[in-house]
């Protein structure tokens, strides 16, 4: 992330509000190349939270894995998926 280490990333999340917890990272790989899942959710101060998924792909770099590609998603339960639902935008002028 713009070569910013984790306690960076975080101070930047605190500046905000923001705690991150990680429930459970798989990782896999297949030659030079793999991917890792992250399941976790961002805490915010009043204690409500919001569930996350990340995957990050990854290559070889003689022994070391290099992040290519990553991206983080905000987990939505299905029955927020409708008309009306406060996650839902209006669509206004293009």
């Amino acid at each position: 992330m713009l070569g910013l280490t984790s306690a960076q990333v975080n101070e930047v999340n605190d500046s905000f509000g923001l705690k991150y917890e990680q429930d459970s990272v798989e990782g896999y790989e297949a030659g030079d190349a793999g991917f890792v899942i992250i399941h976790g959710r961002f805490l915010l101060a009043d204690g409500s939270s919001f569930p996350t998924r990340a995957v990050n792909f990854l290559v070889k770099d003689g022994d070391q894995w290099q992040s290519v590609c990553g991206g983080l998603s905000l987990l939505v339960r299905n029955e927020l998926m409708t008309a009306g639902s406060p996650l839902a935008e209006t669509a206004g002028p293009a």
